[in-house]
């Protein structure tokens, strides 16, 4: 869902960004069922599954990426 929870994301005109950071285990994207990538996306719990079990790995950098993302956009550099 490219709205995720907001069902407004921001007015036209309006600078915005949305970042999804992938969680996903491996071996659980491996398992995962179905032909085309839609598919096996549908089949993958996602953050609102009570079966959702992220990869923590992704978190550092994750969070990482994303203040590197806002410091820039804000103009104050980043790295």
């Amino acid at each position: 869902m490219g709205s995720e929870d907001f069902s407004l994301p921001a007015p036209a005109g309006v600078p915005y960004d949305y970042w999804y950071v992938t969680t996903t285990p491996a071996e659980v994207w491996e398992a995962a069922s179905g032909e085309g990538l839609l598919e096996r996306l549908g089949s993958v719990p996602g953050n609102h599954s009570p079966l959702f079990a992220p990869d923590l790995s992704v978190l550092v950098p994750g969070v990482q990426t994303l203040v590197s993302a806002a410091m820039s956009r804000l103009g104050r550099g980043g790295s």
